[in-house]
């Protein structure tokens, strides 16, 4: 929030940084998975073979990250 402040402040109108940040993000995200496509393909597969063995996944974090 602060950085889109000073932004605005150094002349960029918030709503123009807000959607080039939010371009730089997708792109960076489409690059992400093209790129890992398969071993995500098939990480997805060997859970998936796992849940049908009974199998299950316990997640740990903290928080929404």
């Amino acid at each position: 929030m602060a950085q889109t402040v000073q932004r605005a402040i150094a002349g960029e109108p918030a709503a123009s940084f807000a959607r080039r940040r939010f371009a730089v993000r997708i792109e960076a995200g489409e690059r992400y998975f093209a790129e890992h496509a398969g071993g995500i393909a098939a990480a997805a597969a060997e859970m998936a073979d796992r849940f049908f063995a009974g199998g299950t996944l316990f997640v740990f974090g903290n928080g929404a990250h």
